[in-house]
């Protein structure tokens, strides 16, 4: 297509990348099978488009599913140097099928001493785990699902067959990871999910596995997210670019151990502990380890931004909001840039008086509140922090009874992983 056939080609290119980001937002309603056209339609167009329509956080469902797209994607050597960010769910009912095609595996050595050790940590790990929670079969529907799905794959024609080669479930995540060594920004969903079937502990070793994984292929990630996991974080390390990192709080991993590990982040700046009661049903009664606590806040190297976020239950009241941690984090005042709190239970008076100083002497230029305050004259001295200096402040102060309407029936209000550089 020539530019002077092309009205589109004939605006500035200003406007047109301001088009391709109103075409590529999903919030429009537009389906992806309508606007990944437009990267068909020339050569010129295609380079312009193809770093915005990346530009989001691309999900996928399973492991199984990420492994797929990345050594199965059209044109892959085109579109996967443009993925920067992912999100990788892994609940533990995929996990637990993934768990039994591992226990037959009998992987050899690739000559990668890093890969070796960790295949080593996960037999490790599994025989620690399988004394625990032996594997249990998987139930007769899904034996009957995936014996239907396998026959349908060998309908499959030779061609498709070339495209998916058939590999141990252990090289095909190194291989995926692999392809994706570039990545920047990766959120890891584990754990359990609300009505799974699969009892805790069961596939542990395999959320320990993905992980470690990660540490090895994915060296230059600069933002790691962790969800409704318990593990051992002596991985991080490996990590050497990481600034910003988030998990629930709770790991595998003690006090003076994490302190250690994020210690020897030399580029880490940015912290958010995201603890949802309501989405770790598996946890009640089993050991786990608070591990991020007020000495590790405090002995952390400057902060420039720093997040907690708990969505606490009757059944399990853990916060981290609390007068200590926040006078760990006035050790950040001179660096600290952005904070972010919301909680769904009521702050006490202490605690209020702790946020307001801290607010009072840091430098912010982001706040974000969304806390539940009972008490009327300490909830106008919270408002009044929104009438400081700071270029983006958003503080919502709701009462007992609003607070967990809003929190406990629709959850928590939509997050993004990542706002701008961590």
């Amino acid at each position: 297509m020539s530019k002077s056939q092309s009205r589109l080609l004939q605006l500035p290119v200003e406007l047109r990348l301001q088009i391709y980001e109103t075409v590529f937002d999903k919030g429009q309603g537009y389906q992806s099978k309508t606007y990944l056209h437009l990267l068909r339609v020339c050569r010129q167009i295609r380079n312009e488009a193809l770093p915005i329509a990346f530009q989001d956080l691309p999900s996928f469902r399973n492991v199984q599913q990420f492994c797929t797209w990345t050594q199965g994607c059209p044109n892959s050597e085109l579109l996967i140097p443009f993925l920067k960010t992912a999100q990788i769910e892994a609940p533990d009912t995929t996990l637990q099928d993934l768990a039994h095609k591992l226990t037959d595996v009998k992987w050899e050595s690739n000559g990668d001493p890093d890969c070796e050790r960790v295949w080593k940590e996960y037999l490790g790990f599994r025989t620690g785990f399988r004394l625990l929670a032996p594997l249990r079969p998987l139930p007769q529907r899904e034996k009957l699902i995936q014996g239907t799905l396998t026959r349908l794959k060998r309908l499959k024609s030779s061609r498709n067959k070339m495209r998916h080669p058939q590999t141990d479930p252990f090289s095909a995540l190194l291989n995926a990871f692999q392809t994706v060594a570039h990545l920047k920004y990766l959120q890891l969903g584990v754990g359990p999910r609300p009505f799974d079937y699969v009892p805790f502990g069961h596939v542990q070793a395999e959320q320990e596995l993905l992980a470690r994984i990660v540490s090895i292929c994915c060296t230059d990630l600069e933002g790691f997210a962790i969800d409704n996991a318990l593990l051992h974080l002596d991985f991080l390390p490996r990590l050497q670019q990481l600034q910003h990192f988030e998990f629930s709080g709770f790991s595998k991993t003690s006090s003076n151990e994490l302190l250690s590990i994020l210690q020897s982040l030399p580029r880490l700046s940015s912290i958010r502990i995201f603890f949802a009661a309501n989405t770790t049903p598996m946890w009640y009664g089993q050991p786990h380890s608070m591990s991020f606590c007020p000495e590790v806040l405090a002995g952390l190297k400057p902060l420039r931004k720093f997040s907690i976020c708990t969505i606490s239950s009757e059944r399990s009241k853990h916060t981290f909001l609390t007068a200590p941690m926040l006078r760990a984090l006035r050790l950040h005042t001179e660096s600290l840039e952005e904070l972010n709190l919301e909680s769904n239970f009521e702050i006490n008076q202490e605690v209020a008086q702790e946020l307001e100083s801290l607010v009072t002497e840091s430098s912010l230029s982001r706040l974000t509140l969304w806390l539940v305050v009972n008490d009327a004259s300490k909830k106008r001295d919270l408002e009044r922090l929104s009438e400081l200096d700071i270029k983006d402040s958003k503080v919502s102060l709701l009462y007992p009874h609003v607070g967990h309407l809003r929190f406990g029936s629709f959850g928590i209000r939509p997050r993004t992983l990542f706002s701008g550089e961590p």
